[in-house]
């Protein structure tokens, strides 16, 4: 992949373990049946350009303003009719001038106690401020290959859950549900 010159983004196997992303120029999504999902391929070397701080980040952002709505715009309509509309199609962008960041991952935390559900979201005091889930950038490599880690992570740096009455606070602990190859976070006490 050609890729403009800055220290800000290096090669993946340059880069630093915390915050990375990998900058994708092409992956595949697409759909075959609605009740089948959505196939996401990705691919990536050690040699596939990484932002690894805030700052390189800002600088990928800073490269791709030409066009940028544009692009946008026409990206979000070939994924909402994948992912929203459920149609079976095929996305594959294939632009050197638009960057896709790999990865990142979040979670939405809901509570449920009785009847009642409370949703959890995080009050963030630095750009992009406001109202979060749990969410951010793969830290490790490891991360890279298995974005749920990322989840898990961040959702055990962001969520504290105690009971001042009983003195206790819980901890998450991870369960693999291989029925469904899902992952479930349980309190523990």
């Amino acid at each position: 992949m050609d890729f403009f010159h800055t220290d800000l983004v290096r090669p993946l196997d340059r880069a630093d373990n915390i915050f990375l992303e990998v900058l994708l120029s092409n992956f595949t999504l697409s759909r075959s049946k609605r009740a089948e999902g959505v196939k996401l391929e990705v691919a990536f070397r050690k040699d596939s350009p990484a932002a690894w701080n805030r700052e390189g980040r800002e600088t990928v952002k800073n490269r791709m303003r030409v066009n940028f709505a544009d692009k946008v715009g026409k990206y979000k309509e070939a994924l909402d009719a994948i992912l929203l509309k459920g149609e079976n199609r095929k996305f594959s962008p294939k632009d050197q001038d638009f960057l896709w960041r790999w990865a990142s991952a979040g979670t939405l935390p809901i509570i449920s106690l009785g009847k009642k559900s409370y949703y959890c979201f995080f009050y963030r005091d630095i750009f992009p401020i406001g109202w979060n889930i749990a969410n951010g950038a793969t830290d490790t490599r490891a991360e890279l290959l298995d974005p749920l880690q990322a989840l898990e992570r961040e959702l055990g740096e962001e969520l504290v859950v105690a009971s001042p009455k009983k003195k206790t606070r819980y901890v998450l602990r991870v369960r693999t549900d291989l029925s469904n190859c899902s992952r479930v976070l349980y309190l523990k006490t």
